[in-house]
């Protein structure tokens, strides 16, 4: 399987109704470094799914900014975009990554004085 493979389930994976063109799913992996038609490799597991919940995120905004009264760049009318948000956050839970990277949830530092 190849890493442009690989993404395309994993959008549909987050989101059953993502059908994302090839062109997309290629410039993500090019944006993250890696060669589309190069075989998947699990060390590189994270990036392919950050790059994911990055194309199904763009959708779920775009739905949303454009109203949602039709399909909108692969996302189909009839998908809740509440529950794909859920899914989305699942994924991004269970691989430990910031849902606020993902404008799901707000960012918070606990101590800020800490940093400075």
């Amino acid at each position: 399987m190849t890493n442009l493979m690989t993404l395309r389930s994993r959008c549909k994976l987050i989101c059953n109704t993502c059908y994302a063109d090839r062109d997309v799913l290629e410039a993500e992996l090019y944006a993250h470094l890696l060669i589309p038609d190069m075989e998947y490799n699990m060390d590189f597991d994270l990036t392919v799914m950050t790059c994911a919940l990055n194309i199904v995120g763009g959708w779920v905004e775009t739905s949303r900014s454009e109203g949602g009264s039709r399909s909108h760049g692969g996302i189909s009318v009839s998908t809740d975009i509440e529950a794909v948000k859920r899914n989305m956050l699942y994924w991004i839970r269970r691989y430990d990554l910031d849902p606020s990277d993902f404008n799901l949830e707000e960012s918070s530092i606990d101590n800020g004085s800490n940093r400075w």
